[in-house]
């Protein structure tokens, strides 16, 4: 049986991988969705504005001002297409696919994770989302 040497470096890398892999597994499993009310829509728009807009442009539409450094470009939120979803190819997201994203960040690109804010504020900030996406017709099923 031949023997290979991941060496420190890879040693640290799984280790990091296993934590940030635990960590997010459970990110939407913390606090279930708060549901939407205008207080909460509210300081979504005001997070929206201090740490999305300046990618996903004020209105949603992938055209913010640093938009144009970034590959691949930012999402437009105003298509109400998303890509990473546990839901069939043609159906909705559900509000925990975009809060995990929101979370998560969206790997190979420049979204980031937002795990730094509270649960709130990403629950805050994936109502704001889907109120630009403008695919919220009745209440989500749990």
């Amino acid at each position: 049986m031949k023997r290979t040497r991941i060496g420190f470096y890879g040693v640290i890398l799984a280790i990091a991988v296993f934590l940030a892999g635990g960590e997010f597994s459970h990110a939407s499993e913390e606090m279930p969705p708060p549901g939407v009310t205008p207080e909460l829509l509210e300081q979504g728009k005001k997070l929206y504005t201090e740490d999305c807009a300046v990618c996903h442009g004020t209105e949603g539409k992938g055209d913010g001002t640093g938009a144009y450094l970034l590959f691949p470009k930012p999402r437009n939120f105003t298509d109400g297409i998303f890509k990473v979803r546990s839901t069939p190819t043609g159906e909705l997201p559900r509000d925990v696919d975009l809060y995990r994203t929101i979370s998560e960040g969206m790997p190979g690109s420049a979204m980031s994770s937002f795990v730094s804010r509270t649960e709130a504020e990403r629950w805050a900030l994936t109502y704001c989302v889907l109120e630009m996406a403008d695919i919220r017709e009745e209440p989500e099923r749990v």
